[in-house]
């Protein structure tokens, strides 16, 4: 029996154990009604009704990601192990089943809108462009090759986001490159879209006029300055002005004048692994010295500034005072004779040469060596003062300062000149030189919203921090200088990089708030970092969704400042994201998608994409080469053979495209009656078309080549962002603009004698089926790039000699056929004479590789040697002629013994 006290026990046991087990019951209820209300949400995202964003899923992730995490261990619920079982899978492939979903929704909405898609433009929309156009992604790139249709897109976007409801006109924003491409969109939507006029659609630059407009309630005027139609004063005339008033306080003025007597023209960091064209033509650049001679190198031009600007008297090379010319040598003649104040001289030799002994590419190592052995044992021997400087001093930043120690060591004191009078007796140079630099400089360092400590931050790992840091401390009055200036009398007026830059805090602050739903780009491949820093701006004051359409294969304006990586790391710019592809082409056939699709994609950093066209038996490119001061002829040749191409009444465009303005300004041609002609730079082609297309002066060169030699400033790099480092990125880019402007044929003009090395690319063997050429001159088997060039010799009754002419990367020189005076090249350690007619054959000299074998016979004996005599130094005996053996005499006819 239960006393009392146990039944007490018993009773609070009892109700102990019915109120966990209706707690349990209540857990278990909420955890179901949790998971239902989960599964719900994510069967109501899935459902097809709507394209389901990134944002969208990530809030179900968020808000239902503890949906399971109450378990009461006494649950036995099948209908809560079901439904917590289809949570956890829709948990565990949430994205892979809105991808799904999405993926059905397209092809719904894709037929939906069928009509609208035919009709829209004036050719129906393809599959591809139809998908990208329903596609409603938070962030959504739109990858499109040349001719695809990016603009049809675009407007197809406006129409589908109207006519669906997804938008209204007033949310949509359309942001376009440049003025003309804005024009033309506006003009496209508003007259094919019924309600559209709403639709905003501008240049980036004013757009953000308009931002700051609304959120000032004053709209800023364009200073003159900045106005290219202003022709009086622009932004150079003002940095102009600032030099010369900065220039005369003495202390700036010494720093100008040491920034352009010695860090205008950098040299090599590394001498040894600078091609030799390269380091030719960093020499050839060179401008003369302060005291107006040539030099040979980058060391011996500061060396020369230096002793000029220091009062120190010098000849530059200068008879040595005592003799040395021999029978095999001529007259010593050091770098620099230094004239001390008692009479006697002092030499200054400038050995180009790292602290691994090694020399520039063009220069013998061995024989430099020697050279330099030679020199310091005359001035031994001869009793003279010999001070040595080296490249290293100069990369080690150190020339001046060394050869300062070493002449005051030697009894000569530096009597520095007043630089502002330096300045003035040099004119108007330094002015005019350096504010075409710090032009280039401020346009970059605003339209990229750098700062001044953010370029100092960007200089500590750099090998010529202190140029630039010299730099720097010149640009930034010059800066303040200009915004004073561009200020104006109302001080509120700006530049085009003030409309995007002035713009960003009031759309990041909220100052205003922009209705936008959708924000389309156009050209995105160009966009610079003020340009994508807006764009961020507005995504984040609106919500708005972003759709960028663009082609990586035609970034061609980083010298403006823009950033192929903003496309390439679309993602990383905009967080989650899709892309999708245009992949068919409208402009021209598919033999020459696949030869400029071979061609852009040798560089590794493009965006791998398929595209399509119709077929075409017909070759798409005819590379016409010509004498060097034949092109007008060439063309008007061109378009006649294009005219007899068509029927006279036929109605023919014809695109004549340079790399530089001058080679276009300077054209003269005729015009057959059914052809009409237009001219242009490559650059201003972008988004244009013709039905052929003639591009001139694609040669290799030692300026104004394609691609182009002409180079920026290394501290240009500071306000650019990330360089592409394949070889020619950009121009191959340019290239590749050119070539797909045209609907039929390419027509590449180049000098026969020179042409650009992406021509000796595209005559090699993996472009023949789609390229025609006129070269005769044999391809170098070497580097197989260049083409084999017959010179004459510059020696006395020479002949002709070989060589190839890509020059940048090989060096191979050819021996001359003996029969025919042809080039011969070596293949399978055969020279082989390049004219068929001919076709003699001689063996290679396995030691030089430069000589061939000669047979010969002497002394009872037939051996090879190379032709090249001592010079190479092989001898190889093949044959030698038996010696005849001795007869053994008989016993009989031996002598008898001598007996003494």
């Amino acid at each position: 029996m239960l006393t009392v006290a146990g039944c007490a026990a018993a009773a609070v046991a009892a109700a102990a154990f019915l109120g966990s087990r209706q707690s349990n019951t209540t857990a278990v209820q909420d955890t179901l009604h949790s998971v239902d209300e989960a599964v719900a949400a994510f069967e109501t995202l899935t459902d097809g009704s709507c394209y389901a964003a990134d944002s969208m899923y990530q809030q179900w992730v968020t808000r239902h990601s503890k949906a399971d995490k109450t378990r009461p261990l006494t649950a036995r619920s099948i209908a809560l192990r079901s439904r917590l079982e289809t949570f956890r899978r829709y948990r565990e492939n949430g994205r892979r089943l809105v991808t799904e979903a999405n993926n059905e929704f397209i092809e719904r909405e894709v037929t939906r809108y069928r009509n609208l898609f035919d009709s829209v433009e004036s050719d129906p929309l393809t599959r591809a462009q139809a998908s990208a156009v329903v596609h409603d992604e938070d962030n959504h790139l739109v990858v499109a090759g040349a001719g695809s249709g990016k603009t049809s897109l675009i407007v197809a976007k406006v129409a589908y986001l109207l006519t669906s409801g997804k938008a209204k006109p007033h949310e949509i924003l359309v942001l376009a490159f440049n003025s003309d491409a804005a024009e033309e969109l506006a003009k496209r939507i508003i007259t094919k879209i019924d309600g559209a006029d709403d639709v905003q659609v501008s240049t980036f630059h004013s757009y953000g006029l308009s931002v700051i407009g609304k959120a000032t309630d004053r709209k800023p005027s364009l200073s003159k300055v900045a106005d290219p139609d202003y022709k009086k004063r622009n932004a150079k005339h003002v940095i102009e002005d600032a030099l010369k008033a900065m220039m005369e306080d003495p202390a700036i003025a010494a720093r100008i004048l040491t920034f352009f007597a010695f860090e205008l023209h950098p040299a090599p960091p590394d001498l040894a692994e600078i091609s030799q064209a390269a380091y030719n033509r960093q020499v050839r650049d060179l401008p003369d010295t302060l005291r107006g001679e040539k030099v040979k190198s980058h060391g011996e031009h500061r060396i020369a500034n230096w002793l000029y600007l220091n009062g120190i008297k010098y000849d530059y090379e200068a008879d040595h005072e005592h003799d040395s010319a021999t029978s095999t040598h001529r007259q010593y003649k050091p770098d620099f004779t230094v004239h001390r104040s008692d009479g006697t001289r002092i030499y200054v030799e400038y050995f180009g040469v790292d602290k691994k002994g090694r020399t520039a590419p063009n220069v013998n190592a061995t024989e430099y060596k020697q050279s330099t052995q030679w020199k310091r044992n005359f001035h031994k021997t001869n009793g003279t003062i010999l001070i040595e400087t080296f490249f290293y001093d100069l990369t080690e930043e150190k020339l001046e300062e060394r050869l300062q120690q070493k002449l005051s060591d030697a009894g000569v004191t530096p009597q520095p000149l007043d630089p502002t009078e330096v300045l003035k007796d040099l004119g108007g140079e330094p002015v005019t030189v350096l504010s075409t630099l710090f032009a280039t400089f401020l346009s970059l360092f605003k339209s990229n919203m750098w700062t001044i400590k953010e370029l100092e931050a960007r200089t500590v790992n750099r090998s010529d921090k202190s140029r630039c840091d010299v730099f720097l401390e010149l640009f930034d009055p010059i800066y303040d200088a200009y915004q004073q200036e561009i200020k104006g009398a109302s001080g509120y007026d700006i530049d085009f990089a003030d409309m995007v830059t002035r713009a960003c805090p009031y759309l990041e602050g909220g100052e205003i708030t922009e209705p936008f739903r959708y924000v389309i780009v156009d050209e995105y491949q160009d966009v610079a970092k003020g340009r994508a820093r807006i764009l961020g701006a507005v995504k984040q004051n609106s919500g708005a969704k972003l759709i960028c359409v663009g082609d990586d294969w035609q970034s061609i304006y980083r010298f403006t400042g823009s950033d192929l990586t903003y496309m390439t790391d679309f993602a990383k710019q905009y967080g989650y994201s899709i892309q999708s592809e245009l992949d068919q082409t409208f402009r021209f056939h598919q033999p020459l998608v696949d030869a400029t699709s071979l061609f852009i994609t040798r560089n590794p950093i493009q965006i791998t994409k398929t595209i399509n066209a119709a077929p075409s038996t017909e070759k798409p490119i005819e590379i016409v080469g010509h004498p060097r001061d034949a092109t007008n002829e060439t063309i008007n040749n061109t378009l006649k053979t294009i005219s007899k191409r068509h029927a006279p009444d036929d109605k023919i465009t014809v695109m004549v495209l340079g790399r530089y303005n001058f080679q276009i300004d300077d054209l003269r041609y005729t015009n057959p009656p059914n052809i009409t002609v237009t001219r242009s730079t490559v650059h201003s082609s972008k988004g244009t078309q013709a039905d052929y297309v003639i591009i001139i002066g694609v040669n290799r060169g030692a300026k104004y080549s394609f691609p182009s030699k002409i180079s920026d400033d290394p501290v240009i790099d500071l306000v650019l962002t990330q360089s592409d480092n394949y070889p020619h990125g950009e121009e191959r880019r340019l290239f590749y603009v050119a070539t797909t402007r045209t609907k039929n044929i390419n027509y590449i003009l180049c000098d026969e004698d020179n042409p650009s090395p992406f021509l000796e690319e595209i005559t090699t063997p993996d472009y023949t089926q789609w390229v025609n050429h006129n070269f005769t001159r044999p391809q170098c088997v070497s580097c197989g790039a260049g083409r084999i060039k017959t010179l004459k010799s510059t020696y006395k009754n020479g002949g002709v000699y070989h060589r190839c002419t890509n020059t940048d990367r090989c060096r191979t020189k050819l021996r001359t056929c003996v029969n025919c005076s042809s080039p011969m090249q070596a293949i399978n350690r055969t020279w082989t004479c390049s004219s068929p007619a001919c076709g003699h054959q001689s063996t290679q000299c396995p030691k030089c590789e430069h000589g061939y074998i000669k047979t010969k016979n002497y002394d009872n004996r037939t051996f090879h040697h190379c032709n090249k005599g001592k010079h190479c130094g092989y001898n190889q005996t093949i044959w030698k002629q038996p010696k005849p053996a001795k007869r053994r005499r008989h016993a009989s006819h031996r002598r008898p013994p001598r007996h003494y």
